[in-house]
């Protein structure tokens, strides 16, 4: 495990003043003891490094792309300071002009080993329905993930770590936790927020372990931070305090309810708010306009 200081991010202005001092860095991580200087190692992509790691901070610094190599030195500096083995660089430009930013999606997507058929054969407690609802699940997010760079996300926050035997009893068992994600969400918002303070941040969650990532960047770096999230009143009881903590978090800006604008993002041809239970559903084909319209179900509770 390399303990790595991430994101640390250039940023192309105008400005020039001593850099150790003017990087921003906000601690995410436990503090570790200082590293010799000229021993951090640097990365420009996270492809790059060669095992898994801890986020422990995140730095930033704003000035001319001329000044890049005084500034990578500034952050080897600042990273030994901080106990890092590591610094992965990434250069981002203040261009004007779009109307929506940079969007990730971050998410982890199993692989599976060649052998992974054979586990209930092999170990105790794996039966093949479990390798079954497994096979489904990643399919059902890979082809989530896939919709989401079609749509113009990146996808350099999706991980795709080997399944493990302990991992999929955990998962079974609804005990796993994963935290690369989360911790991920807390470098990538934080950075979103020093680097585009007075752009507009929007977390699309469901998980209330996303919290302590908002913490860090709102509303120290930026009060433009909000969630787009499911509505406690219309979820199930077991879901319903996961959805009450994001709920009850006091944003600046309000939560926004995807329940509230479901007809507009659901995917379908045709698009239609049933008239009984107000379920919004797509069909292949439009309903005549003489018509209401009624959802299956409650079309097949009709008399």
């Amino acid at each position: 495990m390399i303990p790595l200081l991430v994101i640390t991010s250039l940023l192309h202005g105008c400005e020039s003043t001593p850099h150790y001092n003017r990087t921003k860095v906000v601690n995410v991580g436990t503090p570790l003891p200082k590293k010799p200087y000229g021993n951090v190692k640097l990365y420009q992509s996270k492809e790059e490094v060669p095992s898994s790691y801890d986020v422990i901070a995140i730095m930033s610094v704003e000035g001319k792309a001329g000044e890049e190599a005084q500034f990578i030195k500034a952050f080897l500096y600042r990273a030994a300071d901080l106990g890092a083995d590591a610094v992965i660089f990434y250069r981002v430009s203040l261009a004007a002009g779009t109307e929506l930013g940079q969007r990730y999606i971050s998410t982890s997507i199993f692989t599976l080993p060649s052998d992974f058929d054979s586990w209930p054969d092999r170990y105790d407690g794996v039966l093949p329905q479990h390798i079954e609802q497994m096979r489904r699940n990643l399919h059902a997010r890979d082809r989530f993930v896939k919709w989401a760079i079609d749509a113009g996300y990146s996808d350099a926050a999706v991980y795709r770590p080997m399944i493990k035997r302990w991992i999929l009893h955990k998962l079974l068992d609804k005990a796993y936790q994963e935290k690369q994600v989360d911790t991920t969400v807390v470098a990538l918002l934080v950075r979103s927020a020093i680097t585009h303070g007075d752009d507009y941040h929007c977390v699309v969650t469901g998980d209330a372990d996303i919290l302590p990532a908002i913490r860090v960047a709102y509303p120290e770096y930026s009060k433009n931070v909000f969630v787009a999230t499911t509505h406690p009143d219309e979820l199930a009881a077991e879901h319903r305090q996961t959805s009450f903590s994001i709920a009850r978090f006091q944003f600046r800006i309000p939560p926004v309810y995807l329940q509230d604008h479901v007809a507009k993002i659901i995917q379908g041809e045709y698009v239609y708010e049933c008239t009984h239970c107000h379920r919004v559903f797509a069909r292949a084909r439009p309903i005549p306009k003489s018509a209401r319209p009624c959802c299956a179900p409650c079309h097949g509770k009709r008399t």
